[in-house]
């Protein structure tokens, strides 16, 4: 179960690591683009400057045409001239028309630049924050492993140790005929010099509702506690 949410971590860092370099990539291609519209702005502008340059000096040129030049105007030179001060002035609109087209579409790219650099550092954000998560969990189900086995540790060490003297075959009794009796449906799993030891088994077996009693003998002039069940 830990492995599988650990590789699920993993999998899920990743993706967001691929999503933060396509908006990194994102970003400098509209950084890119907003560059080159500005580059477009600047060249309008420059045209836009000179077809109104152009227009100003053809309309100085008309206007300093008199009637009492030595040389009078023709009615064709008068008409030529005022058409190409009406076309310098038509070319100038035209410029200037074409320079803030330039220039609103330089902010509308400059503005996607900073809205992809803004999503680019989001994502980096977010991967940062999955690393994070995920190496704080590694660490917290390190933690929880290294405390059950030190619970694990403490318990096993906590219990008595066994000594086991014997273990009879039989669950015979030479004693008492009622001992006899009694014993004719258990079983004897053991037989130990303390009586602690055959308390941890009795309450083991009892652990299992398995019915299980000390009994207390004499071996050797030694006193021996016995471990009965009753399967």
């Amino acid at each position: 179960m830990d492995r599988a949410a650990a590789q699920k971590a993993k999998t899920e860092a990743e993706a967001e690591r691929i999503a933060a370099a396509k908006a990194r990539a994102e970003a400098a291609q509209r950084a890119a683009q907003a560059e080159e519209a500005s580059t477009r702005a600047r060249a309008e502008a420059e045209r836009s400057a000179a077809a109104r340059a152009e227009a100003a000096r053809r309309e100085a040129a008309q206007a300093r045409t008199t009637p009492a030049s030595p040389v009078k105007e023709t009615t064709a030179s008068r008409v030529e001239a005022a058409r190409a001060a009406a076309s310098a002035r038509a070319e100038a609109a035209r410029a200037e028309a074409a320079r803030r087209k330039a220039q609103a579409e330089a902010t509308r790219r400059a503005v996607q630049a900073e809205a992809a650099r803004a999503e680019a550092a989001r994502r980096t954000a977010q991967v940062e924050a999955a690393r994070r998560a995920a190496r704080a969990e590694a660490a917290r189900r390190a933690a929880q492993a290294e405390a059950a086995r030190t619970a694990r540790a403490k318990s096993a060490a906590s219990l008595p140790k066994l000594e086991l003297v014997s273990v009879p075959r039989t669950s015979a009794s030479s004693s008492t005929s009622s001992r006899s009796a009694r014993s004719s449906a258990s079983k004897i799993i053991g037989q130990y010099a303390i009586q602690e030891n055959a308390v941890v088994v009795r309450d083991r077996y009892r652990g299992r509702n398995i019915r299980a009693e000390i009994e207390r003998t004499t071996a050797n002039g030694r006193a021996m506690y016995m471990v009965r069940i009753w399967p």
